[in-house]
């Protein structure tokens, strides 16, 4: 069942209408002329094969149309397609991360831990990237019907250009990361660890996430998540950072960091539900959702797409099988 909320705004319905565009450009430091092949943010044989059944997960899938608004739902999606996206190309992602492909994570390895936060930092930055070419491409079509006169600021180009500038600050975000990657400063980042006993493997993901009323110099600060199932019994969700905004974020992070208890492991899915676009669940887990706590995760998804909600006292949101 899809939960349907309001239109965001003026230009989404030309936003969907280019849904397919794309780009393929190697983003790896520098400057790489071979196109991106499509891979995945979050390995596919090490974690999300914990939750597939008959080769599928379940993500989430937002839609919108002029008559019906904006709708979100759970689908079905093959273990090759799920969290893939086109930002290296086969060499640069095999060089950059085969210490995390080839060898086993150790989750007090500042190397492995920087480069599954820097992962996410790449995935975003073609997300926004590609957001950016749709919205653009949005109010060009709105220009060429005459719904807009493309001299005149309207709310669409306003839009279109708040796109653009999200898309370069994640890219001059991700500049600070090439560097020090680079450079091997694995300690710009840091990162808290916390393992989640589970009964069942049933949530995977990973994104990074701007907390917008944190100011960290000229921007905001930024907290990378990854969500990895390591096993059916045990769930690692790791948060990073960079390591001069260590204050701020811990103080964003005390309600997951406090302590360990059941609350507390509820207001860490609300996080996980809050700051992961990018999340894949197993299918028969969400099947055995009653039909209010389905509801209840589609919107909150949606109502946190557009603004953070984890002030909310959000009950019936967990996404782990916690062990009793």
């Amino acid at each position: 069942m899809q939960i349907s909320g309001p239109m965001p705004d003026q230009n989404f319905p030309e936003y969907f209408s280019l849904a397919r565009l794309n780009i393929n450009r190697c983003l790896a430091p520098g400057e790489c002329p071979d196109m991106a092949i499509a891979a995945h943010s979050v390995q596919k044989s090490r974690f999300i094969k914990q939750l597939a059944e008959d080769g599928h997960v379940l993500t989430v899938k937002l839609d919108a149309t002029a008559r019906n608004g904006l709708s979100i739902d759970l689908h079905s999606v093959g273990i090759n397609q799920a969290t893939t996206f086109t930002g290296l190309c086969a060499n640069h992602d095999n060089a950059i991360f085969s210490p995390i492909e080839k060898q086993e994570i150790d989750f007090n390895n500042s190397e492995q831990l920087f480069l599954l936060a820097y992962r996410c930092a790449v995935s975003e930055l073609h997300e926004q990237m590609v957001s950016a070419i749709r919205v653009q491409g949005g109010y060009t079509n709105r220009v060429r019907k005459g719904i807009d006169s493309g001299t005149v600021p309207s709310q669409a180009c306003l839009q279109a250009t708040q796109r653009l500038v999200l898309a370069y600050e994640a890219y001059q975000y991700k500049c600070t990361l090439d560097a020090a990657l680079n450079e091997r400063r694995f300690k710009f980042l840091r990162h808290e660890v916390i393992r989640v006993p589970t009964q069942m493997a049933t949530v995977a993901g990973n994104s990074v996430y701007s907390v917008d009323d944190v100011n960290v110099g000229d921007s905001w600060l930024r907290v990378h998540l990854n969500v990895l199932p390591i096993s059916q019994s045990e769930t690692v969700v790791v948060f990073s950072y960079v390591k001069d905004a260590s204050k701020k974020a811990l103080h964003h992070l005390a309600p997951v960091l406090s302590s360990q208890d059941g609350s507390d492991r509820l207001k860490l899915s609300q996080f996980i539900i809050d700051g992961c676009g990018n999340t894949v669940f197993r299918p028969s887990f969400v099947h055995s959702w009653s039909h209010t706590k389905h509801d209840a995760v589609l919107k909150y998804f949606l109502d946190s797409a557009w603004k953070p909600q984890l002030d909310r006292i959000a009950e019936d949101l967990g996404v782990f099988a916690l062990e009793t």
